[in-house]
């Protein structure tokens, strides 16, 4: 299969399914339990998904979502994902959209992937928020995401939760982990041992004006997580009753170490450092 289809990949012990791409709108239509042209065929079973998803909700088959592999397991997709891709079926032929926009994205604003394997409660999942040291600030499309869901009106009528998820070093593959086993949610946070932050200059100066010639800021760096994270992480279980988690800043969900650098996507905040 190519690098970004779904692959199997047989242990001593169990199987993995891993699944990748750049598009999400691409990954529903391979994974979609019923072939869909436009609208879905309800007579008319995708084996192929069918051949994967049965045995993950079976308990037979480990699941493993990179990217967009991850965002196919939500509750909800459509408008709320930022996927403008054009594909043509041979060259010259006219480009077929399978975005957010497109023919089939309002289709599967509800992809029903996460509901077919058992994934429990509403949950959306959105990778990819990453740190920017020029500024000291967050950034990625899951922010914008995110914000879009918390202030959709039928949001508290139908009890969804985000799963934001972090990048810590993109290229290196170290970043956040949610676990869906045996009924349970457990999120892996904090995993990684690469050097601090450069921060830029901006951030430095912005850091100095706000909380004085902190050690770190002196030296021109930063942690990619905040002090007593230890390199593999940490775990901690999740269920709707716990409401929402937060990870930084004085306002830290209480019992949970402080998992994230303390800042939004404009930068520093002025009540308390980032770390």
């Amino acid at each position: 299969m190519g690098a970004r289809a779904s692959c199997v990949l047989r242990h001593a012990r169990y199987l993995v399914t891993h699944a990748c791409d750049d598009s999400a709108f691409r990954r529903v239509r391979a994974l979609s339990s019923r072939a869909r042209s436009g609208a879905p065929r309800k007579d008319y079973p995708n084996h192929y998904a069918r051949g994967i998803l049965d045995s993950v909700a079976a308990g037979e088959l480990v699941y493993t979502g990179n990217s967009a592999g991850t965002i196919v397991m939500s509750f909800a997709l459509g408008p709320l994902t930022a996927d403008g891709t054009a594909r043509a079926v041979r060259p010259k032929a006219p480009s077929y959209d399978y975005g957010a926009r497109g023919e089939l994205g309002m289709k599967w604003l509800y992809p029903g992937i996460g509901e077919y394997v058992g994934v429990p409660h509403r949950l959306v999942f959105r990778p990819h928020v990453t740190f920017d040291p020029e500024f000291c600030r967050y950034q990625g499309r899951a922010l914008a995401a995110s914000r879009s869901l918390l202030h959709a009106a039928s949001a508290p009528l139908h009890d969804l939760w985000a799963c934001i998820l972090n990048d810590y070093d993109f290229d290196n593959g170290k970043s956040d982990a949610f676990e869906i086993s045996g009924g349970r949610c457990v999120f892996h946070v904090g995993k990684c041992d690469t050097a601090p932050f450069e921060l830029g200059d901006v951030a430095r100066e912005e850091l100095r004006e706000l909380h004085g010639d902190d050690m770190c800021f002196a030296r021109g760096t930063l942690p990619r997580q905040p002090p007593g994270v230890p390199a593999e992480g940490v775990s901690f279980e999740w269920t709707p009753r716990d409401g929402e988690i937060i990870g930084a800043g004085p306002h830290a969900t209480a019992n949970l170490p402080r998992f994230r650098l303390y800042c939004d996507e404009n930068g520093p905040l002025m009540d308390a450092p980032p770390t």
